[in-house]
């Protein structure tokens, strides 16, 4: 009879750690897939709201920016996460700058912009989205003057 008692009482002490340990991971497991979802609940929406925000500044443009240049285009490479800005100088030529002056506006230009991405309130999206962004400046004529590139992890 002990014998028997002994064996019931494993099989309780099992049982309950198997139900314990059952109970445990699936805690676990249900609390990273809700984390899980949530982010990729929250890259898609942000992923849509930059969608939707270069629509509306395509319906703008060109878009006047001062200096002398505008805006003429903005595109998303969902595929890619890149943001492309397409700038043009409105009176200057390639043949009017020199390389020294290109690689110094490119310099101040890059700047300003990683000053303004990480600042600006509304780049919320973009930054959760961790999209690059591509600027590319042509001249006059449209022949490229310089790009550049600002990956997330230079931003984020």
């Amino acid at each position: 009879m002990k014998q028997i008692l002994k064996i019931v009482g494993i099989i309780i002490l099992i049982y309950l750690a198997i139900y314990s340990f059952n109970k445990l991971l699936t805690k676990s497991l249900d609390s990273k897939i809700k984390e899980d979802s949530k982010e990729i609940f929250e890259k898609e929406n942000s992923i849509s709201d930059v969608e939707s925000t270069i629509k509306t500044m395509n319906e703008k443009t060109p878009i006047d920016t001062g200096g002398g240049m505008q805006l003429n285009k903005v595109e998303f490479l969902k595929n890619k996460k890149e943001v492309i800005y397409n700038y043009q100088t409105l009176d200057k030529s390639i043949d009017d700058l020199t390389e020294e002056e290109i690689s110094s506006y490119k310099t101040e230009w890059k700047g300003n912009v990683l000053k303004t991405i990480n600042n600006n309130p509304n780049n919320v999206s973009f930054v959760k989205a961790k999209v690059s962004f591509v600027y590319k400046l042509g001249d006059k004529n449209g022949v490229s003057i310089l790009d550049f590139k600002i990956e997330h992890s230079e931003y984020k």
